[in-house]
């Protein structure tokens, strides 16, 4: 897929073979949206984001900066998808709403943001309404 096509507004699910590969697709997208004006909000857990970081850095994002200015935002999947412990479709929508409209308020052209959704396999409660979740993103 062409990263590139991604439009505001699309909704895209990504499978992926190995950590590297993920870390890889995350940084290019991340990166691409940065060049659109567009903040970046990336959930990942704490196994997964010192390999974005670096992909990021070797796609020639300059982490740190980006973070400062509030271009980057770098979360857990507590700080997002699972705040209070589990999850809830209706409150990342929320969630997720409020980053648009910052954003928008904050100067940018939109939120590019991308998630890892793999905590849905340890059982936390609420991923029942994951499939939910992903048709309020459609």
């Amino acid at each position: 897929m062409n990263l590139e096509s991604v439009g505001q507004g699309d909704h895209l699910c990504m499978y992926y073979d190995s950590t590297e590969q993920r870390s890889a697709v995350v940084a290019e997208y991340v990166r691409l949206g940065l060049e659109k004006n567009e903040r970046c909000l990336c959930v990942a857990d704490e196994q997964a984001l010192p390999g974005i970081v670096l992909a990021l850095s070797r796609a020639g994002v300059e982490v740190p900066h980006e973070r400062r200015r509030g271009r980057l935002l770098l979360l857990s999947p507590r700080d997002a998808h699972l705040q209070g412990g589990r999850f809830d479709a209706e409150g990342m929508m929320t969630l997720l709403d409020d980053a648009v409209e910052q954003a928008v308020d904050d100067g940018f052209n939109g939120l590019r943001a991308v998630g890892d959704m793999s905590w849905i396999l340890d059982g936390v409660p609420g991923t029942d309404r994951v499939f939910e979740y992903e048709a309020m993103m459609n």
